[in-house]
């Protein structure tokens, strides 16, 4: 299910949120940049920051609702989704390979 929503980078932890942006007067600047942004820019940021963010709320929505109440309390406070499968796999490891065949079947 994660890879046929495009949501596979954000579990391997390879998606990377945009770096923040430098507020100077009414201005923001990207940490390498001498110029301000222009409006275009900044919008392109703001939406790749949202659709980020959109893409690991979905993931975490769909790991929380396969996992029980247990698992979800060991997990729920990760801050990447990356953290939170890693952290998952590790419970599910120490569970033997049938509990780990579970979880993959239900996601």
């Amino acid at each position: 299910m994660l890879t046929s929503k495009k949501l596979r980078q954000h579990v391997i932890g390879m998606a990377r949120q945009s770096e923040e942006l430098q507020e100077r007067g009414r201005s923001f600047y990207n940490v390498q940049m001498l110029n301000p942004l222009s409006d275009k820019e900044l919008e392109e940021h703001e939406n790749a920051i949202e659709k980020w963010l959109q893409k690991k709320a979905q993931v975490c929505e769909i790991i929380y609702r396969t996992v029980n109440q247990s698992m979800f309390l060991q997990i729920k406070n990760k801050p990447t989704t990356a953290a939170v499968w890693k952290k998952l796999t590790s419970i599910y490891a120490d569970k033997g390979i049938m509990f780990e065949t579970d979880l993959l079947m239900r996601l």
